[in-house]
């Protein structure tokens, strides 16, 4: 994108085929030519063959966003998210001081990132080969 400020492309989309052989047709970008500024963690919407998922908003508050949910032919449906008692590194910082004190593994961990950093590195060789690979 002519004006964006990355210096390589800022969007990928990938064809991905789940273990389980489910079809994943992924798409994203960090430099959108239209549409309103969304927060750092993006706009996200997971489509089915049923209904779709989306997360929107949290410009303002980044923690605050909206989820909803549609099944098709269903008018979409906010959600009421959890209240948590700590957000963001204050409750990463209390989730990890909770699962070293009953001995058992956070509910969020590094080992989760490693498989997206892995898809996102296969996503990437894919396309400088010209061709799929294994992450």
């Amino acid at each position: 994108m002519p004006d964006s400020p990355f210096h390589h492309e800022p969007a990928v989309e990938a064809l991905i085929t789940l273990d389980d052989g489910t079809p994943v047709a992924y798409e994203g970008t960090w430099a959108a030519a239209a549409g309103p500024e969304t927060s750092w963690n993006g706009d996200w919407e997971l489509v089915g063959d049923r209904g779709r998922a989306t997360w929107t908003g949290g410009v303002r508050d980044a923690l605050r966003g909206t989820v909803a949910v549609e099944r098709y032919g269903s008018p979409a449906r906010r959600l009421t998210l959890p209240r948590l008692p700590a957000l963001d590194r204050i409750g990463v910082l209390k989730e990890l001081a909770r699962a070293i004190a009953d001995g058992r593994a956070p509910e969020c961990s590094a080992a989760d990132n490693v498989k997206s950093l892995g898809a996102v590195l296969a996503m990437a060789r894919s396309a400088e080969r010209g061709r799929p690979v294994r992450p």
